[in-house]
């Protein structure tokens, strides 16, 4: 049951991301000439391993998150996300060729794993692309595989210059410890329905700030930051203690919710999650 619930996460993720490409590639602010030039130098050092993109959809999982050595086997073994928006995808080939991409490839060059460490070499990228540019300085690109990670979603996680990507077939289970912007927390990963108007927070916490999310009312769109009565959340983890609000005991929840620009998440008290649900 609970495989079943991360996989149908996932699924979700990825459905609603993919459904944003045209406003992350504005977001990027892509530049005409820029795109040309990449495209053009892609083109002449184009590798036949990626001949057919990214090819991410191919790609069998078999990643070992309980084995600490980094591998040329290990980093082929997965599809890499970035930690902040895991659409866009890092992907290793058996001819030391890796590429950057979502939808279209956007950093492509060359790798070696050495001392545990996985180095980067020979690269070209679309520097219009913001977070490529903290990424790639220098001459060569020094990563690292943590197995100490905070991160509420994924156990293992691949830093590139401040940069996380974090590999397919590594989700947490429930239960396991987390940190979440300094608070501890609980991993718990399920799908609720709110049985009351609830304010969306930064924080676990009624001191906390609210947030706003784009919602649609009936046929109109509105930005609120009321989770309205009905609506279906995912929360991916639980505070440590529970708290009592309005005469109800239960832990805050750190959740998300589509809006109609990207995925929000925040906070909300499970004192108001549909219990039938």
């Amino acid at each position: 049951m609970q495989n079943n619930i991360s996989k149908k996460i996932i699924c979700q993720l990825l459905n609603i991301t993919l459904i944003l490409l045209p406003l992350a590639a504005q977001a990027n602010k892509y530049s005409a000439d820029e795109a040309i030039r990449f495209n053009k130098s892609f083109e002449t050092k184009r590798n036949p391993a990626v001949n057919n993109g990214i090819s991410w959809k191919k790609r069998e999982i078999k990643y070992d998150m309980n084995d600490k050595t980094l591998s040329k086997e290990k980093l082929m073994s997965t599809i890499w996300r970035l930690e902040s928006n895991t659409n866009w995808m890092l992907l290793f080939y058996s001819d030391d060729s890796f590429v950057i991409g979502w939808g279209d490839i956007v950093a492509f060059g060359k790798y070696e794993v050495k001392d545990n460490k996985l180095i980067l070499s020979s690269f070209d990228y679309n520097h219009n692309v913001d977070f490529l540019n903290s990424i790639f300085k220098g001459q060569n690109v020094t990563g690292t595989l943590s197995f100490k990670t905070d991160h509420f979603y994924f156990a293992n996680e691949l830093n590139l210059n401040g940069t996380n990507f974090c590999p397919d077939g590594c989700v947490k289970s429930n239960g396991d410890t987390a940190v979440i912007d300094g608070i501890p927390v609980i991993i718990d990963r399920s799908e609720k329905v709110m049985n009351a108007n609830v304010r969306f927070r930064t924080g676990p916490s009624t001191k906390s700030k609210t947030q706003n999310v784009g919602l649609y009312d009936e046929m109109y769109y509105e930005k609120t930051d009321i989770i309205k009565k009905g609506e279906q959340i995912t929360t991916y983890a639980r505070t440590e203690k529970a708290e009592t609000i309005d005469g109800v005991k239960a832990y805050w929840y750190y959740i998300s919710i589509p809006d109609v620009e990207r995925l929000q998440f925040g906070w909300v008290f499970g004192g108001y999650f549909n219990k039938s649900y």
